[in-house]
């Protein structure tokens, strides 16, 4: 985009996830399957690299969110997948050693909580603006998610 800083077309690809945030079908799946894949490898590295890989993807997300959403004066544009990424990475904090049940659990749950957003999702997507705004409702999803998984825990 022309006139663009290099700090404004940074935070654009972080946002998008370029070029998963443009894609014509299902951008939100593209980004949580990427947030599930990177989940899995970072875990290869032990807690401390699971925690760093997440830690630098939410807060870097939501720093990319709040400069792209500024400059285009929208708020949880479909091509911002990030919030996704980050999301599907939080689902998996409990699961050192996913079997592929369990990640393949955590993605369908994740995306039906993300898609359909119940209570307080619905909440956190109306009332919180911003870069915020549009990670708490994935992290929230995140959360609820976790506790569904932890109580299947003993079939899974």
């Amino acid at each position: 985009m022309t006139g663009e800083t290099a700090r404004l077309r940074l935070a654009r690809h972080i946002s998008r996830v370029t070029p998963l945030g443009l894609a014509p079908i299902a951008p939100g799946t593209a980004g949580s399957l990427l947030g599930l894949l990177l989940a899995l490898a970072a875990w290869q590295g032990g807690f401390a690299v699971y925690f760093a890989a997440v830690t630098l993807v939410v807060f870097g997300g939501t720093w990319a969110v709040e400069v792209y959403e500024r400059s285009r004066k929208t708020h949880d544009e479909s091509c911002i997948v990030i919030d996704e990424v980050a999301g599907m990475m939080v689902c998996l904090a409990g699961w050192e050693r996913a079997t592929p049940a369990v990640a393949a659990t955590a993605f369908i749950l994740f995306r039906i909580l993300d898609i359909l957003k119940p209570w307080p999702l619905s909440w956190i997507d109306k009332r919180v603006g911003g870069g915020v705004g549009v990670m708490a409702d994935d992290i929230a999803a995140a959360v609820l998610c976790i506790a569904a998984l932890e109580i299947i825990r003993p079939f899974l």
